[in-house]
């Protein structure tokens, strides 16, 4: 993942306020480019819990911990 840095200027006694809206926008953001993600996906859910079985499985042998 790439880290993206964006300096703005604000009157200090705005600064915290700013933080936390940007700090909201930017995990609304992600939500939402996540549920557009997940509506065009073509995973059923049967699949989806599939999937996460085997990704348990594999981490549960790597770590010794054998089921």
């Amino acid at each position: 993942m790439e880290k993206l840095t964006i300096r703005v200027e604000v009157p200090k006694e705005f600064a915290e306020e700013f933080k936390s809206f940007l700090e909201e926008l930017v995990e609304e953001s992600k939500t939402r480019l996540l549920l557009s993600l997940i509506s065009r996906s073509k995973l059923t859910e049967e699949d989806a819990l599939m999937l996460g079985e085997k990704i348990r499985h594999e981490i549960a042998e790597r770590h010794g911990m054998h089921q």
